[in-house]
């Protein structure tokens, strides 16, 4: 019930409502308000295509937030622009400004949560697509008679290494299955169980460490990314699978010039967060002039 598409509208409200409040009292003008969305959008109408993980199709993500926030927040409150983007897209806009002063110009973020996306910038620029799903790789087919995915195909990627591939291994009702439990600290608990030696999870990861390989091994080949980073639980547990991964991508390359660059995001759970701030500061830095002084 917590993720209908209504529940969650009234939380980001509240949230939102609060928040923007406390930044009035301060006297901080908020000129727009970015959403980091999981899954497929339609730019615009405002609109969730779908989003697997959620379990939403045609969600009208932008006007039913919109419509909360006036009725939430106070009548002389002025409501922000609002608009979104895919989480993966915008973490991956976060990462690229420390490369890019670095001369790269392609990149591939994945981000390993419950689901599994990318947010591919390539030649410079993030990639959308024309139907704005771009990046949802973990709906790649890597095992033809695999699981059923919550897409409902069969034998998509993130069957094989999203975060459930790993909690899958525990019984139903321990706490690492509980989604009151922010994704952070439900990483930090298989964290600790690795550390502490939990032999059936060192042996799921290493077969998670495996289909990472398999389904980096061809999302190379076919964008040819200077640096792959890894987020979420890849990135807890980068010691595991950095070094193994990348001497698979570098025995499958075809030539010795074009290598492939293997990292962990350092950025934690704020990426999109950051791109959001990001992408945020786009219509001020087009018009300097929407910036009007507060009375």
């Amino acid at each position: 019930p917590a993720r209908s598409f209504p529940a969650v509208i009234d939380q980001l409200s509240a949230l939102l409502t609060a928040q923007l409040e406390k930044l009035r009292s301060q006297g901080v003008a908020v000129l727009e308000v970015v959403v980091a969305q999981t899954g497929a959008l339609d730019y615009t109408s405002g609109t969730v295509r779908f989003s697997s993980s959620l379990g939403w199709h045609d969600a009208p993500l932008l006007e039913a937030l919109r419509s909360a926030l006036a009725r939430d927040l106070p009548e002389d409150a002025a409501l922000p622009e609002l608009a979104m983007e895919n989480d993966a897209k915008l973490a991956a806009l976060a990462a690229y400004g420390d490369y890019a002063r670095k001369g790269v110009r392609h990149l591939l973020y994945l981000s390993g949560g419950e689901g599994v996306g990318a947010g591919i910038i390539a030649d410079g620029h993030l990639l959308r697509g024309w139907y704005g799903s771009t990046g949802e790789v973990g709906h790649m087919p890597v095992e033809t008679d695999g699981q059923v995915c919550r897409c409902g195909r069969r034998g998509c990627w993130e069957t094989l290494i999203g975060l459930h591939s790993l909690t899958a291994i525990y019984p139903p009702q321990d706490p690492v299955h509980d989604d009151a439990r922010s994704l952070v600290s439900r990483i930090a608990m298989l964290r600790e169980r690795f550390d502490a030696g939990d032999q059936v999870l060192i042996e799921r990861l290493a077969q998670a460490q495996h289909d990472l390989e398999r389904g980096l091994a061809i999302l190379v080949d076919v964008l040819n990314p200077q640096v792959i980073v890894l987020s979420g639980w890849l990135a807890a547990f980068d010691d595991i699978l950095l070094a193994p991964t990348a001497a698979s991508l570098e025995a499958r390359r075809l030539d010795d010039r074009p290598a492939v660059h293997l990292l962990a995001s350092r950025l934690g759970p704020w990426a999109p967060s950051l791109g959001a701030a990001l992408v945020s500061l786009e219509p001020v830095l087009a018009d300097p002039t929407v910036l009007q002084p507060q009375d």
